[in-house]
């Protein structure tokens, strides 16, 4: 299992839908500023605090949205390790290090539990959302390391 390697992208589908959805987010925010502008609400009135919360909040979600977009790779599965991409940090489990796993699904995606050694003989549960289907290969690389039921101790 050493050699092998495998990289797990957003799928084309989800990307598309992000992209669109982060755009017309953002543009909300556009119009809401423009509107804010042009009204030139006097600096005591709510309606200036409305305004300004609108367009960060429309602002603040498009960018949510367009970030994984953005996101070359998710997943990496590289010999005995396992790679998971973030915006600002990456993580990266050894396989050895594995306690246990367990794979769930919540409101139709897919979750990756691992169960890893924590300070005084405790368990960290650390949660990846999948958001790529699971083929035999990331079936293949978690085979040996023992499956417990999702909410199992």
């Amino acid at each position: 299992m050493t050699d092998y390697s495998k990289t797990y992208r957003l799928p084309k589908g989800l990307r598309l839908f992000l992209l669109i959805s982060g755009i017309f987010s953002f543009g909300l925010g556009v119009v809401f500023f423009r509107e804010w502008i042009i009204r030139n609400v006097p600096e005591g009135d709510p309606a200036n605090y409305i305004f300004i919360i609108m367009i960060s909040i429309f602002f603040l979600f498009g960018i949510f949205l367009l970030i994984p977009v953005f996101l070359n790779k998710l997943i990496m599965i590289e010999g005995d390790k396992l790679k998971v991409f973030g915006l600002f940090k990456n993580r990266v489990y050894e396989r050895g290090n594995i306690l246990a796993y367990s794979i769930y699904n919540f409101s139709g995606m897919n979750n990756l539990e691992l169960h890893l050694p924590a300070p005084k003989e405790k368990i960290k549960k650390v949660k990846i959302p999948l958001l790529f289907n699971i083929d035999q290969h990331f079936n293949d690389w978690l085979d040996g390391i023992p499956l417990k039921q999702f909410g199992e101790k």
